[in-house]
């Protein structure tokens, strides 16, 4: 897939703001991507967000839209659970700021880029793999399709890669670690 194509870029914004002790967190970002849909012409559009007053309390959030404005993905949690960072600590928004430029960077790939199948029971504890509702032969379906996939974090040491199935009209969760 060819980088350069994959996301437009819009400006992002971000604000930081100190109130008493802790940094309140507001950073966001909009983009294009292909997700949906794999041709260049039906780029999604990727909204990704780490709000909240104070930033410990921030909501990470991630709304994935079809050119239409169809919801496509969202995902929504404690943006806390995204970090080793002690709760308290100054720097945090910094690293809220990080999450939200960080989201999508790694979606510039297709699905026949995954590694062959592996269940929840051929892994280690740390190792990626593919939620048991994915059986063997549709997760090989997908990689042969080479559709858009979108990686995200779940948590401090976790992430999912996901496709849109065009079928089904869902997303769907193909790995995990």
């Amino acid at each position: 897939m060819n980088e350069s194509n994959s996301h437009d870029i819009e400006p992002k914004e971000k604000v930081a703001k100190v109130e008493g002790r802790f940094p309140n967190c507001d950073y966001h970002k909009t983009e294009k991507l292909l997700f949906g849909s794999p041709s260049p012409n039906n780029k999604s559009t990727l909204t990704v967000s780490v709000k909240g007053m104070p930033c410990y309390e921030a909501v990470y959030s991630i709304f994935i839209t079809d050119k239409v404005g169809r919801e496509l993905y969202k995902y929504s949690e404690s943006f806390k659970n995204h970090t080793a960072i002690q709760w308290d600590d100054p720097g945090l928004d910094a690293v809220a700021e990080e999450l939200v430029e960080a989201t999508g960077n790694r979606s510039r790939k297709t699905s026949d880029e995954l590694p062959p199948y592996k269940s929840v029971n051929e892994t280690q504890a740390i190792e990626e793999f593919v939620p048991e509702e994915i059986s063997a032969s549709k997760y090989e379906d997908y990689r042969k399709k080479r559709l858009p996939l979108f990686y995200h974090k779940t948590g401090y040491e976790s992430g999912r890669w996901l496709v849109f199935d065009q079928t089904k009209s869902k997303a769907v969760i193909l790995l995990v670690y």
